[in-house]
């Protein structure tokens, strides 16, 4: 019968995974988790205008980002691209209703900032 067991154990520095299988053979892994070298800022704007949220991490990592916790699918409104360990979250034209906290996971790190957006009466069309 195999048996798989896997354990996971942290440490100040780093994260060791302890793989055994069949009781016969096992393997330890170090590897520093993913940290944010640059966490994201909070960012206030006027309605309408383009937000920046900008994070980097320690190691390359996929991201995922999030608004009030709930996964952000790339769309004209929000774009997201990523070079090297720095990843970007571009919110065009932010509306009252972008107003939120904004997540970025890497691993089992995040790192949260709020976007507050400021409505304002448009006096010109254009200036919105």
């Amino acid at each position: 019968m195999i048996q798989n067991i896997y354990a996971n154990y942290l440490t100040k520095a780093e994260t060791y995974d302890l793989y055994a299988a069949n009781n016969n053979s096992s393997y330890l892994s170090a590897e520093e988790p993913v940290q944010f070298a640059k966490a994201l800022q909070p960012q206030e704007c006027i309605e309408h205008e383009t937000v920046e949220f900008l994070c980097e991490v320690t190691k390359e990592s996929p991201v995922t980002w999030y608004k009030d916790g709930q996964p952000i699918v790339p769309s004209e409104a929000y774009q997201i691209s990523s070079v090297g360990t720095v990843h970007k979250l571009v919110i065009a034209k932010a509306t009252l209703d972008d107003e939120a906290d904004y997540t970025v996971q890497a691993g089992p790190a995040k790192s949260t900032a709020a976007l507050l957006v400021d409505g304002k009466s448009c006096v010109n069309y254009s200036d919105c």
